[in-house]
């Protein structure tokens, strides 16, 4: 259970966010802010060796996301334009999107 309120979780992203443009695989866009992280991750691939990759990633208000969004759909900081793979909401009213650098 959150213990912030959804204007909180507004504010927050709105004061230490990056702004994109989130466009919609079936066509719209619309500006969306996140926190934008740009994690280092190991693997172990089970064979004794680990493989490293940047994983970029925006941590998002929920209701920020434009309905229907998905994987598939971009999302663009005007530096770079990264492809959602995956939308994972936490149960507190933020999601973590991951994303890949097209």
């Amino acid at each position: 259970m959150a213990v912030e309120s959804a204007s909180d979780r507004t504010a927050y992203v709105a004061d230490f966010g990056t702004s994109g443009t989130w466009t919609l695989s079936a066509g719209g866009a619309s500006t969306v802010i996140g926190i934008f992280d740009n994690e280092w991750l190991a693997k172990d691939t089970g064979a004794g060796a680990l493989v490293e990759s940047k994983i970029p990633m925006i941590h998002c208000v929920d209701a920020a996301l434009p309905a229907g969004a998905g994987r598939g759909d971009t999302w663009a900081d005007g530096v770079n334009t990264y492809v959602v793979t995956e939308i994972q909401p936490d149960g507190t009213g933020f999601s973590i999107v991951m994303l890949d650098l097209q």
